[in-house]
C-alpha cells in the first residue's frame, strides 16, 4: 500500500496501523476519560462480544477493545479492593511486563491461545508480576530513593 498524509499523519501501511490499535484504544479512552462511563456492566457486555467474538477474524480487535476499557474502568474506579491490592505492592508494571510472555509460552504448545484461556494465564502472570516487585523492582526503587538527596544537593550545589 501507497503512503499516504491525512490531516498532517504519515500512513505508511496497513501493518504498522494494526500494530499501533492497542496504544491507540487506550489514547483514546484518555482523550475522551470524561465521555467513556466506567461501568462494569459495560466491561460484561465487551468480556461477553470478546467471548461471542473468539473465533472469528474479530478476535484481536475485540481482545484490543476489552483489555483497554477493562484497565480504563480500574484506572477511573475507587474501589476499595483496589485499594488494598496497591498497599500489597506496585505489581502493574509487572503484569505489564509479564501479560504477553506468558500466555505466549502457554499458547506455544499450540501457537494459538484461545479466548478462554486468557483468564486461565492471568494468575501466573500475576505471580510473576508479584515476584517481580518484591525481589527486582521493589529494591531497585529503594536503591534509587536512597542516591536521591545525593545527586540532588550535588545538582544544586554547583
Amino acid at each position: 500500500m501507497k503512503s499516504m498524509r491525512s490531516q498532517g499523519l504519515l500512513i505508511a501501511d496497513r501493518a504498522s496501523t494494526r500494530d499501533n490499535r492497542p496504544f491507540l484504544i487506550g489514547a483514546s479512552f484518555w482523550v475522551w476519560r470524561r465521555r467513556i462511563r466506567a461501568s462494569p456492566v459495560i466491561l460484561a457486555a465487551l468480556v461477553l462480544a470478546f467471548w461471542l467474538l473468539s473465533a472469528t477474524p474479530l478476535f484481536k480487535p475485540a481482545l484490543m477493545l476489552v483489555t483497554a476499557y477493562a484497565v480504563f474502568l480500574i484506572g477511573y474506579t475507587r474501589l476499595s479492593a483496589i485499594s488494598a491490592y496497591n498497599r500489597l505492592g506496585d505489581y502493574s508494571y509487572g503484569i505489564y511486563v509479564w501479560a504477553f510472555p506468558v500466555p505466549a509460552v502457554h499458547g506455544c504448545r499450540r501457537c494459538h491461545l484461545a479466548a478462554d484461556e486468557y483468564p486461565l494465564a492471568f494468575p501466573v502472570t500475576l505471580v510473576c508480576a508479584v515476584l517481580s516487585w518484591h525481589f527486582v523492582e521493589g529494591a531497585a526503587m529503594g536503591h534509587r530513593q536512597e542516591r536521591t538527596p545525593r545527586t540532588s544537593r550535588s545538582v544544586t550545589q554547583s
